[in-house]
C-alpha cells in the first residue's frame, strides 16, 4: 500500500509536491473506507480519487509513480556511462541542472518503509531506504553519491566490492539483482523489489497498446486469465456476477480462440483470445432467446472497457494489491462509476486481513460526494503556472467542509478554484 508519494522536477511537477494516501484519524465517518491494520501509522485508504478538468495533468501523477517503478526495476541492467532516463520539468530553464527527486512511503508485508532517491542525468546523488517504526525511523541503507552505509541489523553484510554499484544504478535494484537464485540472503530487498513489480497501472487509452495493460506484470491478472484460472474459480464467479448485474441481460461469459493469427496477435498473445458474451432476450418478462456476441467485434465500447478493467479491480480487492486506474469514468454511466466506488469499499467482497488500494483519476463530478467518500479521499489536481499541484479536500482551509456539505455545488460556485468556461469556443 502507498501511504505517501512525493515528486520534484519531473514531468509537470516543478517544486516538491507531496500526496498523502493515509487517513485522517480525526475523521470518524465511514471507517469502512480504511484498511485497518494493527498499527495506526500503517493504515491506508481503500481508495483515493483525483479530480479536476481536462489538461490539468492528473495522469502525470500516475506516470511519475510508473517512472519510479521502471527505474527501480530496470536501472540494474543499464550499461555503464548511460544517462539516467528522466523526464524533467521542461518549463524551467534550469531544470536540466536540477536533481529529480522521488519519495515513496509504502506498506509491504505489514511493515512500513520509506524510500527516497534523488538523481541527475548521470548519477544517483541520494538514495535511502528506511523502516518506519512507531516512534522512530530505522535506516536500512543510506547512499550519498558512491558512499553507501548499510544497517547490519536489517541488511545482510556483504563484500566491500558489492557495495559499489555503478553511479547510474539504483542501489535497491542492485541489491535485489545481485543475489544468487535460491539464496535467502537479503530477502528484504527482494520483497521490496517485488512490491514495485506488482504495482499495477491502467491507462484507458494507451497509444502503444490500445488501452491494454501498459506495464509489465504477470498476464494472469487480466480479466481473461482470471476467468480461466486453473486453481480456483472464485475470481470468475465474482466477475460474471458483476457483469450480469451491470449488463442487465448478460448471463454468461465464454472464452475461445481466434483461428487466424495476425501480426498484432503475435505481438500481444492475449489479443488472440476470443470472448463471447451470452445475452438473454426477453418478451413480456419471458426469456425467448439466448445468443452469443463477440466482445471485440459486436459489443459496445462500454462493455469492452468494463470487461478489461473489472478483472484487475476484483483481483486487487481480493488479493492485497495496489492498482491505479486512469480515466475511471470513461464510457461509463456516472451511476455505474459511483456503484464501482461503493463496491471497492464493500467489506463483504474482500478479506479484511488483506488490505488493498485503488487510486482513481476521474472527471466525474458525481464522485464529489461525501456520502460515498471521505474528505481525505478526495484530491484536487490543478495546473498553476504550468506546473501541477495537488491538495486534499481535507486540507482545504478556505471554507469549512462538513460531512454533509454539497461539494458539487461548492465546486461549480468556484469555491475551490476556478471552473473552466467553454462557452467562448467558436468555429
Amino acid at each position: 500500500m502507498i501511504t505517501r508519494f512525493g515528486v520534484e522536477n519531473h514531468l509537470s511537477f516543478n517544486e516538491y509536491t507531496e500526496v498523502d494516501f493515509s487517513p485522517n484519524n480525526y475523521i470518524k465517518s465511514m471507517r469502512e473506507n480504511i484498511n485497518d491494520t494493527q498499527e495506526k501509522w500503517n493504515r491506508t485508504l481503500k481508495s483515493t480519487v483525483f479530480f479536476w478538468w481536462n489538461s490539468s495533468w492528473k495522469t502525470n501523477l500516475f506516470d511519475s509513480i510508473a517512472d519510479l517503478r521502471h527505474l527501480v526495476l530496470e536501472s540494474y541492467s543499464e550499461r555503464a556511462n548511460k544517462k539516467i532516463d528522466r523526464n524533467i520539468f521542461k518549463l524551467d530553464i534550469n531544470g536540466e541542472s536540477k536533481k529529480t527527486k522521488f519519495e515513496l512511503d509504502f506498506v509491504c508485508h505489514w511493515k512500513k518503509y520509506s524510500y527516497l532517491v534523488a538523481f541527475n542525468n548521470t548519477e544517483v546523488e541520494k538514495e535511502k531506504l528506511s523502516l518506519i517504526l512507531k516512534w522512530k525511523e530505522q535506516f536500512i541503507f543510506d547512499r550519498n553519491h558512491q558512499e553507501i552505509e548499510g544497517n547490519p541489523k536489517t541488511l545482510e553484510e556483504r563484500n566491500d566490492n558489492m557495495f559499489f554499484p555503478r553511479e547510474n544504478v539504483f542501489f535497491l535494484s542492485f541489491l535485489a539483482n545481485t543475489e544468487s537464485k535460491g539464496s535467502d540472503k537479503n530477502r528484504l530487498s527482494k520483497q521490496i523489489y517485488e512490491y514495485f513489480e506488482n504495482l499495477m497501472i491502467y491507462w484507458s487509452r494507451c497509444p502503444c497498446c490500445n488501452g491494454e495493460w501498459h506495464l509489465n506484470f504477470p498476464e494472469w491478472k487480466s480479466t481473461i486469465e482470471l476467468l480461466e484460472h486453473k486453481k480456483t474459480d472464485k475470481y470468475g464467479k465474482v466477475i460474471k456476477s458483476i457483469m450480469s448485474q451491470v449488463g442487465m441481460d448478460i448471463i454468461d461469459i465464454q472464452l475461445g480462440w481466434y483461428k487466424k493469427l495476425t501480426l498484432w496477435n503475435r505481438d500481444f498473445p492475449t489479443r488472440n483470445r476470443k470472448v463471447k458474451i451470452r445475452r438473454k432476450l426477453y418478451d413480456w418478462k419471458k426469456i425467448i432467446w439466448e445468443i452469443d456476441f463477440d466482445l471485440d467485434k459486436e459489443e459496445s465500447s462500454w462493455t469492452k472497457n468494463f470487461f478489461k478493467i473489472i478483472g484487475p479491480i476484483i483481483y486487487t480487492i481480493m488479493e492485497w494489491w495496489v492498482i491505479m486506474v486512469d480515466e475511471m469514468d470513461e464510457t461509463r454511466h456516472y451511476l455505474l462509476t459511483k456503484a464501482l466506488v461503493n463496491m471497492i469499499h464493500d467489506n463483504e467482497i474482500c478479506d479484511e486481513e488483506k488490505p488493498y488500494q485503488i487510486i482513481i483519476n476521474t472527471h466525474s463530478i458525481e464522485l464529489l460526494d461525501l456520502e460515498i467518500l471521505r474528505k481525505d479521499q478526495i484530491h484536487f489536481v490543478e495546473r498553476d503556472w504550468w506546473a501541477t499541484n495537488t491538495y486534499s479536500l481535507d486540507h482545504f482551509k478556505e471554507i469549512q467542509i462538513r460531512d454533509n456539505s454539497d461539494i458539487v455545488s461548492a465546486y461549480t460556485s468556484w469555491l475551490f478554484w476556478w471552473v473552466p468556461d467553454f462557452t467562448h469556443i467558436t468555429i
